[in-house]
């Protein structure tokens, strides 16, 4: 708070508090909700009850709130500047020759450095905590982890490029991300323009670090008609057993830390990159999302105390432009995840166009 002023430090602290309270019932409410969710989860599992759901809650509800930080803030600072509003202290800092950008920099700031440190401490934490409740469900329900993740349960397509421009093509009908054991192995090895070199074929494989090792396999190539048993034939790869385990996690359990040198293994190894490239840039947005909130509740709280009326009015029309927003972010993702729009348009822009139009009511309430 360095070279804030104390009516702007004062505006700070009644936000901060307004957050946290908001914070709070938030987590109350969640709690109760997800564990009702769970126990209906555990309910019918042999060994778990309410213990194991409440344990369960308690490592899904960080990520939760998460997700709902935006309205949290967004609520939070409404409900601060509506009474800071209805005590007339902030008519006493405009009387005072504060502008309104002096009012709403103290929430924007705040808003800025929660998202920071959402994103730098926060979701690496949550992430951790959801993809550990995600295997203590597995584990309740099966007893073991899941080690074929949904994304592969169909087989799985990796590319990987090679020395003097060739490329690896290798299809496998299973895969074991726990042990590194692929069945049912292909593999051709192109030009770089495109043409067969040889070909490979395996029952069984092995991916130990970086190496990829097809165990009695039989080569073929372009016009031979029988193919030659080679025995165990060995490929490098630049990704290891563990980075194909996170691709097949869901995008949310990844966070700020891991998903650059993830995507940019897996990348090379020809999986789809969209999902995670719209969730690194969620994740870069956060704290513009909660600053756009910030403001959306300056524009409809500021005016409270300038109308001497209509408070409920202001708040209800606050909280209906909240949903509204999420409805735009919400949508945003959707196509953005089935890659109709570039992950930084379908991340950035919902935020952006919310604080550009928030910022443009409060130019024309203090400029007319």
């Amino acid at each position: 708070m360095i070279g804030l002023t104390l009516p702007e430090r004062y505006i700070m602290q009644r936000t901060l508090r307004g957050i946290i309270v908001l914070g709070l019932a938030s987590f109350g409410l969640t709690v109760s909700i997800d564990f009702l969710e769970a126990l209906r989860q555990v309910s019918e599992l042999p060994g778990a009850g309410a213990a194991q759901a409440f344990e369960l809650t308690l490592l899904r509800t960080p990520q939760l709130l998460m997700i709902l930080s935006p309205f949290i803030v967004l609520f939070g600072t409404l409900m601060a500047f509506a009474q800071l509003a209805g005590s007339l202290e902030i008519a006493v800092f405009r009387a005072a020759g504060f502008s309104v950008w002096r009012v709403v920099g103290a929430p924007v700031l705040l808003a800025l450095a929660i998202g920071m440190f959402l994103i730098a401490v926060v979701d690496p934490l949550t992430t951790r905590m959801s993809l550990t409740a995600d295997n203590k469900l597995a584990s309740y329900r099966g007893g073991a982890t899941e080690t074929t993740p949904k994304a592969f349960r169909d087989g799985v397509w990796l590319r990987q490029d090679l020395a003097e421009g060739q490329v690896l093509i290798v299809r496998a009908e299973r895969i074991n991300v726990t042990t590194g054991e692929f069945g049912e192995l292909l593999v051709w090895r192109k030009t770089p323009i495109g043409t067969l070199i040889e070909r490979f074929d395996a029952a069984d494989g092995q991916l130990e670090g970086q190496t990829l090792t097809l165990l009695d396999a039989k080569r073929s190539v372009p016009g031979a008609d029988l193919s030659a048993e080679v025995g165990d034939v060995s490929f490098p790869m630049t990704f290891v057993i563990d980075d194909l385990a996170k691709s097949g996690d869901r995008p949310e359990v990844l966070h700020l830390w891991n998903l650059p040198g993830l995507m940019a293994r897996i990348g090379n190894a020809g999986i789809p990159l969209e999902p995670y490239a719209l969730r690194l840039n969620e994740i870069f947005a956060t704290p513009v999302k909660l600053a756009a909130m910030a403001v959306l509740a300056c524009v409809f709280a500021l005016p409270i105390h300038a109308r001497g009326g209509g408070t409920a009015r202001l708040i209800l029309s606050g909280i209906a432009a909240g949903f509204l927003s999420f409805i735009l972010i919400q949508f945003s993702q959707t196509i953005g995840e089935a890659g109709l729009i570039p992950a930084r348009i379908a991340a950035w822009t919902p935020p952006l166009v919310t604080l550009l139009v928030g910022l443009t009511i409060l130019l024309f309430q203090e400029d007319g």
